[in-house]
């Protein structure tokens, strides 16, 4: 019965799908929302969304039908139904033949009742595998229902499987497992936070359940531009080593340079790591970045926890490496592994798989993926570290389209050798899909889907593997897997709705164990019937089956320990036996014995060549071993001797393992030993009691208690028990251990006894070890302290004789005299400086007959001494020698005695003084360290300098003298030395001397205008008067005061600075004691004679020589001060008729009216003179002419009797007399 679509809307029955741009897509897909009629229909969306990739640059299967799905053109896979019931677990073997479980069938490990029959939505395919223990964990791309990412487990090494629906991702499934933990992680393609990731979902309960996915690709996720986050691979860190548990996630990002514009399309590979179980994805960084179009990364870890790298270049056509050596902080440069690996496929038929479809494909429109696949050596043995790749290219056959190729690294990556073809390379059909791993044991296994089952149709499938026994160097020969040559369904168009065109898969799953091969792979060897295909088709399945791993060529080795002394004593040597054996079929070379010692040993030698690295692990190098054959040998060591603790016995374990480069089988290669250890500690106890000879009474003596522990073990819980007898009283004052650490003993002290025992608990006391507790005891009196210590143990002692010591210490009565003396740290020249002398009795006796003696440094002079008790003499025996008689001083008493000395005032500042008392008595003294005590007094000079001047006279005539008494009082009370007057004269006078009163010229004029005067040393209230004569300049005005300031100072301190400054004020006044001197001349002259006159204004002594109108000249002494407005007035004979006035000087003017000349001069300096001259025509004879002048000064004149002159001239028939 055909039904309607209403009928099929009704039933459940999804609409037909259409073909869209070459894709199956819902119906509902191709149409925009609210859209009817033809144009509702775009033209092709699916190749719109492809194309957006440059050539060489597609997603994966699962990365398309995502980018499909975010694009609303398919619909997110439906939810499980929960109510579906789920198969049985399937026994896909049988029974099991007696040593040999793991032969059986292929098996199909995804449930068909999950498969939609009337959506075709039935594809199972593209599969992951891990084990771990027991478990597998299987994955692939599910595309029945709750999202693409299927999910199956087994707990029984793949006897039976489950099929757990899926975990809700969107496909491209890797698995890896973390061995330690057992924990399982799932990476896909997601979609996390609205964003496509890549999530990593973790499973902790062995497979059957994983939580939310968490997306390692944070940053890729959140940038602009990512389209797709596709094709991811995940590996685990199991090396053991310090990141140990660490996942690493490699993948490739699509994205847009320019978000929005899809023809900016392109890709890089990332990677990122998480180093908490998964919790977050942590150092994303680009390992290769765009224009290499890298794909199809594999991710692994070497054993050394280096990461490995390896995808297709499809740009390039290449197959390329990267690795990180530091837990993928960095990487290093890419490396090649093939630069000659063309993409599979047909290139010329892409197209047949859609528009936008640049993907090469196989007969049987089966498109290619170009990626690589990874395996690295971990298990230790001899081809630890090697690096295995596979990886498939064209070899441009007419048919082959697809060999597969595997290499070889065995230096990290660096160099790829040992290419191989596998399949059969002459048969011209397709090898595809490969893929690499290494078992626990070292064998290599490589599997790929084969079509050498369909000549020459080239494209039905089989998977194939083949096995390297040798690290790669060969493989041999080619096995089936699967039981069934499987078909190809109907690809283009593809059967399942929304699923990339000519999606097969990409990817098969291999797993090795210690015995086997697990294989995982999707085929379409099984037929069905869907309302799609009503005639049939096949489709596609998940299937696994598990094979036996062959073993290595060589020979099995097995390795044993015996010890010897058992029980081994700690603190001895233990002797290891260690036996190599062979059991065939052939010799194994290169024997290898590891032996991990126990904690607690320490290695000392051994019979072959053993290296220790780390501490306590040793490698022993066996060599060949040959079939049937045995090696032993011995390894010495030594127990440490407190590997006991606190326990009386114990067992330790020493595991030893074997290694060699053949060895076939190593889950025989460890054994582990068991010793007991037990102890045993001879303690042996001495005592030393010091001081030898009696002690002083009131000191203290002690016994050094010394437990050596002889070995050989550590002594555990040593008690010491310290018996103390007297029959006169005596005091426990302290008891130590040492090393402090060793333990503690009580009492510590005790009062006045006369039996005291002490307890100590020490603890543990290594071997060799010695432990000393010293017990102090005083006494007030004399006594006699005996002493016995006992030494036990809870370990047991072979040797218990020596476990008792005894000793004495034995006092006598002493006084400890201390002495005490301070004094000022510094003193002034002529004081007095007090000494306090304290001497006290520190017992415990009391001290007699005590004296102390002082000698007096010099400088001092003794003043007195006053002792508390006692007497003191001063002088005895010498002058400056002090005695102190204090008698008898009890225990605990203190006497005192105070010194006054005098210091001498001419002791120099800075002198030190040093004065030691000493005290003694006639009682023992048993510290004589403090019988002596010296103070020091630094001694500073002060001079209390004072200084008075007085002037003479006052007033002082300008260009006089003036005299300076200066008096220097030196008050003390030290004496003032290098005494010096400084005295800055004042501005006009000049220094003429300075002497004291003896005479001695003591000034001198140093720098001008200053005046120094030296007066040495001064005693304490010693005067010394200075004279300082001055002369003041002639030319000071009058009214001018001089101010003088002298001030004194000294090398010598001076306390009180107010008055080392003297000042003397002194008033000036002038006097100027002019003269004149008037000389007439006649000069012949015609019609007249002229009449010359010379007026000379003197200011300096002496006399006119020509008296011209006098009997005697005119005198005068001049000065002493200059003279100022100095004017000369001549009154001029007869009248200006007669007497013509034809010259004056400049500085003369002559008045016609009053017939008078008037001469100025504003300045005659004292010793200095001024003339003036007049010229005059006398007219007729006028007989004998006598005339006088007058001078006159500003400047006060003490005689102006001498001012006037007087001149006389005869003019024609005169007497020619004045």
């Amino acid at each position: 019965m055909r039904l309607t679509p209403r009928a099929r809307a009704i039933l459940g029955i999804a609409l037909a799908p259409i073909l869209i741009g070459g894709l199956l897509v819902p119906a509902s897909a191709s149409a925009r929302p609210g859209a009817t009629g033809p144009s509702a229909v775009t033209s092709d969306p699916v190749g719109a969304i492809l194309s957006q990739y440059p050539p060489n640059e597609s997603p994966s299967g699962a990365g398309e039908r995502y980018l499909l799905e975010r694009a609303g053109l398919v619909s997110a896979p439906p939810a499980k139904d929960a109510s579906t019931p789920k198969r049985p677990a399937v026994d896909q073997f049988g029974p099991n033949a007696a040593g040999d479980p793991i032969f059986g069938a292929d098996v199909m490990v995804n449930d068909p009742a999950d498969d939609n029959l009337n959506t075709d939505n039935t594809t199972q395919s593209e599969t992951a595998l891990a084990v771990s223990g027991n478990v597998v964990c299987a994955g692939y791309n599910d595309f029945t229902a709750g999202g693409l990412s299927g999910l199956a487990s087994s707990a029984n090494s793949g006897q039976t499987f489950t099929d757990l629906d899926g975990i809700g991702g969107r496909g491209d499934p890797v698995i890896a497992t973390h061995l330690t933990s057992g924990d399982f992680y799932y990476g896909e393609i997601a979609t996390i936070g609205g964003n496509p990731a890549i999530g990593v979902a973790r499973s902790t309960d062995g497979c059957q359940t994983f939580a939310a996915a968490t997306n390692a690709a944070p940053v890729s996720s959140a940038a602009a531009g990512t389209t797709l986050n596709d094709k991811p691979w995940v590996a685990v860190d199991n090396t053991g080593g310090p990141n140990d548990g660490d996942i690493y996630v490699c993948w490739t990002r699509f994205f847009q340079t320019t978000p929005g514009n899809t023809a900016t399309g392109t890709s890089e590979m990332r990677f990122s790591r998480s180093n908490d179980n998964g919790a977050t994805y942590i150092g994303e960084q680009v390992i290769v970045p765009t224009g290499s179009a890298a794909f199809g990364c594999s991710i692994q870890v070497g054993s050394g926890g280096e990461i490995y790298v390896a995808y297709a270049n499809r740009n390039a056509g290449q197959i390329e490496f990267v690795r990180s050596l530091d837990g993928g902080l960095t990487f290093d440069p890419i490396v090649d592994i093939d630069t000659a690996a063309a993409q599979p496929g047909d290139v010329t038929a892409a197209n047949n798989c859609g528009a936008g479809n640049s993907r090469p494909i196989l007969n049987g429109n089966i498109r290619m993926l170009h990626g690589a696949w990874l395996a690295v050596d971990t298990t230790g043995g001899p081809n630890d570290g090697n690096i295995y790749a596979a990886w498939m290219e064209n070899p441009a056959n007419a048919t082959d389209r697809s060999d597969v190729l595997v290499a070889r690294s065995t230096d990290g990556g660096q160099n790829w050798t040992n290419v191989q073809q596998m399949g059969v390379p002459a048969n011209n059909l397709d090898e595809f899909n490969p893929y690499v791993s290494v078992s626990p044991t070292g064998v290599v296994a490589v599997a790929w889907y084969d079509k050498r089952n369909d000549n020459p149709g080239n494209t039905n499938t089989d998977v194939f593997t083949a096995y390297s026994t040798d690290g790669g160097q060969t493989y041999g020969a080619n096995i089936r897997v699967s039981d069934v040559t499987a078909g190809i369904p109907p690809l283009f168009p593809h059967y399942n709705p929304g699923t990339a065109q000519c999606y097969f898969g990409e990817y098969l799953a291999v797993a090795g164990d210690a015995a086997s091969f697990h294989y995982l792979w999707g085929d379409g060897r099984r037929s069905i019937t869907t309302t799609g295909f009503p005639a049939g088709r096949l489709d596609l399945d998940v299937y696994y089956d598990r094979l036996e791993a062959p073993a290595l060529t060589g020979g099995d080795l097995t390795v044993s320990k015996t010890s010897r002394p058992d029980p081994a004593i700690a603190g001895d040597q233990l002797y290891y036996d260690v036996t190599v054996t062979n059991h065939g079929p052939d010799t194994v070379f290169n024997a290898v014995v590891t032996d991990e010692l126990p904690d607690g040993v320490t290695f000392e030698t051994s019979t072959i060549p053993c290296v220790q690295g780390p501490v306590r692990t040793l490698t022993c190098t066996v060599g060949d071993v040959s079939a049937s054959a045995s090696k032993t040998f011995t390894i010495k060591v030594h127990v440490d001797s407190g590997i006991l603790g606190n326990a009386n016995a114990i067992t330790i374990n020493n595991t030893v393992s074997v290694a060699g480069d053949n060895d076939t089988d190593t889950r025989n290669n460890t054994f582990t030993l068991g010793t007991i250890v037990e102890d045993r500690a001879d303690l042996a106890v001495i005592k030393v009691c010091k001081p030898d000879d009696p002690a002083p009474a009131g000191d203290t003596g002690f016994c050094d208690i010394r437990i050596d522990n002889l070995g050989p073990s550590d002594a555990r819980s040593v008690t010491l028990t310290d018996v103390l007898t007297s029959a006169y009283p005596f005091s426990v004052t302290g008891v130590t251990v040492d090393p402090a650490a060793s333990g503690s003993c009580a009492p510590t002290s005790t009062g006045a006894v006369t039996t005291a025992t002490i307890t100590c608990d020490l603890g543990s006391e290594p071997a060799a070890g010695r432990t000393t507790v010293r017990v102090s005891v005083s006494a007030a009196d004399v006594a006699q302290v005996n002493d016995v210590a006992t030494v036990s143990s809870a370990t047991p002692d072979p040797n218990k004789g020596n476990n008792t010591a005894t000793g004495r210490v034995t006092f006598l009565g002493s006084a400890d005299l201390s002495i005490d003396k301070t004094a000022p740290s510094t003193v002034v020249a002529g004081t007095d400086l007090t000494y306090a002398i304290s001497v006290r009795n520190n017992g415990p006796s009391t001290a007699m007959g005590v004296v102390v003696t002082d000698t007096l440094p010099g400088g001092l002079t003794f003043v007195s001494a006053t002792p508390s008790i006692g007497t003191c003499t001063n002088g005895q025996p010498g002058a400056r020698d002090l005695r102190c008689g204090l008698g008898n001083l009890a225990s605990g008493a203190t006497a005192t005695i105070t010194v006054v000395t005098h210091v001498d005032p001419s002791v120099s500042s800075g002198t030190i003084l040093y004065n030691q008392a000493v005290v003694a008595s006639d009682t023992s003294d048993p510290d004589n360290s403090n019988n002596r005590k010296s103070v020091s007094t630094t001694v500073s000079g002060s001079a209390d300098l004072s200084i008075t001047k007085v002037d003479s006279p006052d007033p002082v005539i300008a260009g006089n003298l003036l005299t300076y008494t200066v008096t220097v009082t030196n008050a003390g009370p030290s004496t003032a030395q290098n005494v010096k007057i400084t005295d800055p004269i004042p501005a006009g006078t000049t220094f003429v001397t300075g002497q004291d009163g003896n005479g001695n010229t003591v000034c001198a004029l140093t720098q001008p205008p200053t005046v120094v005067c030296n007066l040495g040393t001064l005693l304490p209230q010693q005067v010394v008067t200075v004279f300082l004569t001055v002369k003041v300049s002639a030319a000071l005005p009058p009214d001018s005061v001089l101010s003088n300031t002298a001030t004194v100072g000294s090398t010598t301190g001076d306390p009180d600075a107010s008055n080392n400054s003297a000042t003397s004020t002194t008033t000036v006044n002038t006097s100027a004691e002019l003269w004149l001197d008037k000389t007439g001349t006649k000069r012949s002259g015609n019609p007249s004679p002229v009449l010359v006159y010379s007026l000379t204004v003197y200011n300096k002594a002496g006399c006119e020589s020509d008296a011209q109108s006098t009997v005697s000249p005119n005198c005068g002494n001049g000065g002493p001060s200059d003279a100022t407005d100095v004017v000369v007035v001549d009154k001029l004979p007869l009248d200006s008729k007669k007497v013509v006035v034809q010259y004056v000087s400049p500085q003369c003017v002559y008045t016609v009216a009053t017939h008078t000349v008037r001469c100025t001069a504003p300045r005659v300096p004292a010793g200095e003179s001024v003339t003036f001259v007049i010229e005059a025509q006398v007219n007729g004879s006028v007989g004998t002419v006598t005339n006088s002048a007058t001078v006159t000064s500003a400047t006060p004149d003490p005689v102006t009797s001498n001012n006037t002159n007087a001149a006389t001239v005869v003019i024609k028939g005169g007497t020619g007399k004045k």
